[in-house]
């Protein structure tokens, strides 16, 4: 019996509300369902402050192959577990894969010593590799070395992997099918892999362009189970959703058959300048729950060196149309971005603050694949070690990006709970929209009164198009979104000639409140619009 280990880590913050990393679920799916007789899997999915008691659970259960999902959050954890392991099982494979298990990882000084302790790097699509990995005889540095997608550590130094050929990604297993992904409030998809871009700020554009499309067959399949096992809503987590056009055609098709945007609401990822009609057309059929759009910066100067190149004019139309739409939408920021100084940043919030949307601000990475190996020359980058937050480069001295911190600390209405996390900023140019103080406190009394005390009316974002309220039932907060009534939208309730809808994943207790009290809710609602 071989006993195969797949370790993940939660990010910081998230003490146990999500479910695994979906990639170490796509790795699970592949090692149960093809594995050969004789090898047993388990997954330990470590949450923030249960790293003890995991690796308790990981020591009795003595892997022979260990493989950890390694991101920027989670790879100093990962390596520290490694280490306890190799001590007490020195005869036990550590692989590491994920964003963060490459080479130029361990080529720094906080992990170079460590690095002895992992024995390959799964470089490239990981569910085949693993799954290789988990049936070999032997694993000893050859065997592993043979492998296509795969580092090892040679005379002191890590290989370059020999390039492997992506899978049918329509032939990989499912977690969704097999029953393998945990009940949570959000599912995440995935319509194909890779990214045409080469942004030098951004480990997609390190890839060698399209690693495969998934099928209409193959999206609707998941999109069903999705429905099936009760999730509230759906995240895209391809580069973008209108990056690969063969993939948005298969979403359309495999949307016409499971027909879930209808219900559960869909949020992911925009790129202004690939936006079509074609595109607009199916968000219009469809729930939509955020979107986000990585500007991260307008400065067309900062922007062309990092290989990133867009239309501020063109960019700003698609928000304004995805608010119209009823999308929550947030326009993503950089700070520290290397070419970029305070005042031109202060210039990019700013101008990103008049928009119909919120703004996230996400402070610097120095990722691998990325600024950590492909940063324009002059980039003069300097950076944490641990987190890998830039901490100076061209541009930004370490005193001003500790002033620009501070002042997005007083600017932002959410602050970064971790060093991974973001800045968020209500933005909106539509001042002249916000609800009267008294208006709001009149309907807001109304609605208390009509449902007993259960609604509470907290606040009214400013925006255009349909009303976004912030409201509580039974002490939960919920957003309720109120527009005109129309029939070419899907719409959760209809009351009072307005139809409601919510934003995000409300649990079904929140939801089954709204349905049952949208009759009451609607005609005071309908004073908002």
């Amino acid at each position: 019996m071989t006993r195969v280990a797949l370790v993940s880590c939660k990010p910081p913050g998230d003490p146990g509300g999500s479910w695994p990393s979906y990639a170490v679920l796509r790795v699970l799916a592949e090692v149960v369902h093809t594995a050969p007789p004789g090898v047993e899997v388990r997954l330990f999915d470590v949450a923030e402050g249960t790293a003890d008691e995991a690796w308790g659970e990981l020591e009795r259960y003595s892997p022979d192959l260990l493989g950890c999902s390694a991101y920027v959050w989670s790879f100093p954890r990962l390596l520290a577990m490694a280490a306890l392991l190799k001590r007490k099982r020195p005869e036990t494979t550590v692989v590491f894969g994920g964003p963060s298990a490459r080479p130029a990882m361990f080529e720094l000084d906080r992990y170079r010593a460590l690095g002895q302790l992992v024995d390959a790097l799964v470089t490239g699509e990981g569910e085949r590799t693993f799954t290789t990995m988990a049936a070999l005889p032997s694993r000893d540095t050859g065997s592993l070395a043979a492998l296509p997608g795969v580092s090892v550590k040679q005379n002191g130094r890590w290989t370059a992997a020999v390039v492997a050929p992506n899978p049918d990604v329509n032939a990989l297993a499912s977690p969704y099918a097999l029953g393998l992904v945990p009940k949570s409030q959000v599912a995440s998809v995935e319509t194909f892999r890779g990214c045409p871009l080469s942004c030098a700020f951004c480990q997609w554009g390190a890839s060698t362009g399209r690693a495969g499309t998934f099928s209409a067959r193959t999206i609707a399949r998941d999109l069903e189970a999705i429905a099936d096992l009760g999730f509230a809503g759906v995240q895209l987590i391809d580069a973008g959703i209108n990056l690969n056009p063969s993939a948005f055609r298969n979403l359309v098709e495999a949307e016409r058959s499971a027909r879930v945007f209808e219900r559960l609401p869909l949020s992911f990822e925009v790129y202004p300048s690939r936006l079509s009609d074609d595109h607009l057309r199916f968000f219009e059929r469809a729930r939509l729950g955020t979107v986000g759009i990585g500007v991260q910066s307008w400065d067309r100067g900062v922007l062309d060196p990092l290989g990133r190149h867009q239309s501020e004019e063109r960019a700003r139309e698609v928000v304004r149309a995805l608010a119209g739409l009823g999308a929550q939408v947030f326009v993503e920021l950089i700070l520290g971005l290397p070419g970029d100084s305070p005042d031109g940043f202060r210039r990019t919030l700013e101008r990103s603050l008049e928009l119909p949307c919120q703004v996230r601000v996400f402070h610097c990475l120095v990722l691998p694949d990325a600024l950590m190996t492909r940063a324009p020359p002059g980039s003069n980058i300097a950076f944490d070690p641990r987190t890998l937050r830039l901490t100076s480069c061209a541009g930004w001295s370490e005193a001003d990006l500790e002033r620009a911190t501070s002042s997005l600390n007083g600017l932002a209405s959410s602050l970064p709970a971790t060093p991974f996390s973001t800045w968020v900023l209500d933005g909106g140019d539509a001042a002249a929209d916000r609800v009267a103080p008294a208006r709001l406190r009149e309907v807001g009394a109304a609605i208390a009164l009509a449902t007993g005390g259960r609604w509470q009316l907290l606040r009214v974002e400013p925006q255009p198009g349909p009303r976004l309220l912030r409201m509580s039932v039974n002490g939960q907060e919920v957003t309720v979104e109120v527009r005109a009534k129309d029939s070419q939208r899907p719409a959760f309730a209809t009351a009072a000639g307005v139809e409601l809808s919510y934003r995000g994943a409300p649990p079904s207790e929140t939801l089954a409140a709204l349905a049952a009290d949208a009759a009451l809710l609607g005609p005071e609602l309908a004073r908002l619009l």
